[in-house]
């Protein structure tokens, strides 16, 4: 289960590192769905390890960068971002509550992301 843990984290923050890249459902110039998944992992993580908090909400932090607030808003409203937040989510859920904190920090460690 740690291999399956690792590597639904893995691809979802494979996934953040193209937040920038647009497609034609998303408004703005960021891809809703992906930053729906990224900021979904970053809670979910968050939660499994509150004292890494301020580690997870720094790479959101790498990842959005640059981008406008006005266009990162339009993103978190649109029906693609709740989805895929809400999908990501129910996905990490299956994660074995054991296994949730040391998962997260494989995935956030320096030369994961």
């Amino acid at each position: 289960m740690k291999f399956a843990s690792s590597l639904i984290l893995s691809g979802a923050l494979l996934l953040g590192g193209t937040v920038l890249a647009h497609d034609d459902k998303s408004p703005g110039p960021i891809n809703a769905a992906l930053l729906g998944q990224y900021e979904g992992v970053v809670e979910f993580c968050s939660s499994a390890d509150p004292q890494s908090a301020k580690s997870y909400d720094a790479a959101l932090h790498a990842i959005t960068q640059g981008i406008r607030h006005h266009d990162l808003e339009e993103a978190r409203e649109s029906a693609a971002y709740r989805q895929s937040f809400k999908s990501i989510l129910s996905m990490l859920e299956t994660i074995p509550r054991a296994d949730r904190r040391r998962a997260c920090a494989n995935m956030f460690a320096p030369s994961a992301v």
